[in-house]
Parts: C-alpha cells; structure tokens; sequence
C-alpha cells in the first residue's frame, strides 16, 4: 500500500488529477472449488498479465486480497479509468473466454487520505456489480473450437445484452458450465476433448444444469445427429454456415421459454 500512499502524495502536491480503481476478479472461487487453486491462481495471474499490458507504464497495480486489486491511474478521470478497463475486460474475454472483471473507480479528492479514497473505489465496486446483475439479460456459454464462429457468436450476443463466456474445446465448456450455471449453452457438436453431444449428456446428468437450455451448432445436416441431439436433449440446432439474423431468434425464442 505505500506505493498507493506515494501516489496519492504524489497527486496532492502537485495537485494532479488521480482515479482509483478497485477490481474484483470475477468467480476465483468458483474456479478454485471447481478446477483447484492452481487454475484459480492461473486465472488471476492472465488478469494481472492484461492489467499490465492495456494499463500505462506508471500506472500502479497492487493486490489487496484474494481475487482484488487497486490500481492508481495518474492524470485519469473515472471515466477515463473505466474506458481502460472496459477495454481490458474485453481482452481478457478475447483471450482466456471464461475472464472477467468489476470495477470500482473513484477521483481522488483534495485531503482524501487512501482509506478515504479506498472506501468510495469499494463502493462504487459494489454499485458496479449491482448495476450489471439489472442489466445483464443471460448467462450464456458458447464453446467452439473455431475462432471465427466463437467470435461471432459472441459478438451478436453480447450486443444484445447478454453475459458471454466462450470455450475452445468440450471439457472447457462444461468446467465453465458448472461454475457458472448458465442459461443456455451454444455448443459445436465436433470439438476436442468432449463433443458437443458428450457435453450435453453431462449437463443433464447434473443437478444444477440439468434445466439449462442447449443449442447445438453443426456443419452435418444428417437427419440422424440432429435426432441424437434431440433425444439427448437439446433444445434447438443451427446449421453452419448460418446468420447473425437466425442465431439471434434461435436464442431470443429460447430465452422466453
């Protein structure tokens, strides 16, 4: 914290803008319950990675628990701080799918000591959190082991709202689906480790994802994997090559069942 001290100092004297920001780490411990400490630790160390490659050369990072950490941007406004961030999430969602963060910022103001500072980043950390639980309209889960089919799939999505978490293979996919129970998942019937056909059969075998609804994505057009689709349970099924138009009715009809 004394590297947050001199800044904040630092900040005063010159009487220089500076923003704090508080940043949780979102579902640490649901992956270290579920995958172990070391893929919880594995998580946090591609968080830290992105932070120090998006964030500016003297903009300071400090751990301050578990799964959080402040970040002292000089010459930032909140909304300057909350741009970068966005930007960061957005990466972090390219690159590790299931990563995500909230963040908390709050200007420094004149006199402010850091547990004064701290407090209002905290707060505004906990109507961060509060305000994407109103608006996020569904968790979804979207595994290929395509790149340009997760990006696209994910792109439509998330414009419309929703919580995207992306996975390249099968067993990805069911990892992400046990930690987070989504609301429906969008699988590719041929991927490695499990197929799309394996993954559903394990989310009806469990408890908590045995109501979750599944869309399964194929470039077959064999009426008998769309049987066995159905018959294991799925929901719906899509046809590569197909368009942002039908995907986006496919999950809109599912989400209002």
């Amino acid at each position: 914290m004394v590297l947050l001290e001199a800044e904040i100092d630092r900040a005063h004297r010159g009487n220089g803008c500076l923003t704090l920001a508080y940043v949780n780490v979102d579902g640490v411990k649901q992956v270290n319950n579920r995958r172990g400490h070391a893929a919880g630790d594995a998580l946090l160390r591609g968080v830290v990675a992105e932070m120090r490659t998006s964030l500016r050369s003297y903009d300071s990072i400090v751990r301050v628990g578990g799964d959080e950490f402040l970040c002292a941007l000089p010459d930032s406004t909140p909304d300057d701080a909350r741009r970068r961030f966005q930007q960061i999430s957005a990466a972090l969602g390219r690159s590790q799918g299931f990563a995500s963060i909230s963040v908390g910022c709050a200007a420094l103001h004149p006199q402010d000591t850091l547990e004064q500072l701290t407090e209002r980043c905290d707060s505004a950390l906990g109507e961060a959190k509060r305000e994407h639980a109103r608006h996020a309209r569904a968790t979804i889960v979207v595994a290929d082991k395509e790149a340009d089919v997760l990006a696209l799939v994910r792109s439509v999505l998330e414009r419309e709202g929703h919580r995207v978490l992306t996975a390249i293979d099968g067993q990805a996919a069911l990892d992400l689906a046990g930690e987070v129970a989504p609301d429906l998942c969008v699988l590719a019937v041929m991927m490695p480790k499990l197929t799309g056909f394996e993954v559903l059969d394990a989310l009806r075998a469990a408890q908590s994802t045995r109501g979750t609804r599944v869309i399964l994505l194929t470039s077959r057009s064999r009426e008998s994997d769309v049987v066995r689709g159905f018959e294991s349970g799925a929901d719906d099924y899509i046809i590569k090559p197909f368009s942002p138009r039908e995907l986006l009715m496919r999950v809109r009809a599912l989400l209002l069942r």
